[in-house]
């Protein structure tokens, strides 16, 4: 089942992704989950790297006859990069973990750093991959087709089986389709109820069940309550109670 969530507003820059990523782990402390223990220890790296960072003198720009040297071969000196490859490499590491560990504020926190990672380095091959990942795993399954096959363009190989991963996807878009036109045919009023809560339909197909009202749990001929088959499958009986709570 797809799992599409609200997706904030766009961010992107390093100083509000450090400050989330800071606030974040200290909201992990005591945590007894492994998977967040894990990411607390890769948040810990990265303020000790951006840390270490900040407290280091910057570089004094080029004057006098160098400047005006390096103006006149190259032009304007480019920027240096936003973030410094070894914090990039410990974003990337807390934005993973945070994809691992599934929960919604730690997604919440993965899609902070994707944002700013590609808003940095928008040829990011990890940032890309990072960012398909997450959307797979968000229900966004045509977002995802699109950050994997940017990443693709971005590299020569293919270690980690994108394309087939696409492929998937794609077959997968294709055959939800075909199931939700039939689910159309056969089932016309599901329609409406998919326009409202699920667990609210469904509680409220279980309550007609109970009370016998099998009219109201059972919107159309071909279709049990909201949707679902007439028949146990297999039996060709009414399906009980405990049938539609394992389904």
């Amino acid at each position: 089942m797809t799992r599409v969530r609200n997706r904030r507003e766009r961010g992107g820059e390093p100083a509000a992704c450090l400050r989330a990523c800071a606030v974040h782990s200290g909201k992990l402390v005591g945590s007894l989950d492994r998977r967040r223990v894990e990411l607390a220890e890769e948040l810990r790296k990265l303020l000790v790297v951006w840390g270490t960072r900040s407290t280091e003198e910057p570089a004094a720009p080029p004057s006098g006859a160098t400047a005006l040297l390096k103006r006149a071969v190259k032009g304007a000196p480019a920027p240096a990069p936003a973030i410094p490859g070894d914090l990039l490499d410990a974003l990337l590491a807390v934005g993973n973990k945070a994809l691992q560990c599934g929960y919604d504020d730690e997604l919440n926190l993965a899609l902070v750093v994707s944002d700013t990672v590609l808003a940095q380095r928008k040829n990011s091959r990890a940032g890309w991959r990072l960012r398909a990942r997450l959307l797979e795993a968000l229900g966004d399954e045509a977002g995802a087709v699109e950050a994997y096959e940017k990443y693709l363009s971005l590299t020569d190989t293919d270690g980690f089986g994108i394309r087939s991963r696409v492929a998937g996807l794609r077959g997968a878009a294709e055959q939800e389709r075909e199931l939700l036109g039939l689910l159309a045919r056969q089932c016309p009023r599901a329609r409406d109820h998919a326009r409202r809560p699920a667990t609210d339909v469904w509680a409220e197909g279980l309550a007609a069940h109970d009370a016998g009202d099998w009219a109201a749990a059972e919107p159309s001929p071909t279709c049990g309550p909201r949707g679902w088959p007439r028949t146990t499958p297999g039996t060709g009986r009414r399906p009980s109670r405990s049938w539609w709570e394992r389904s």
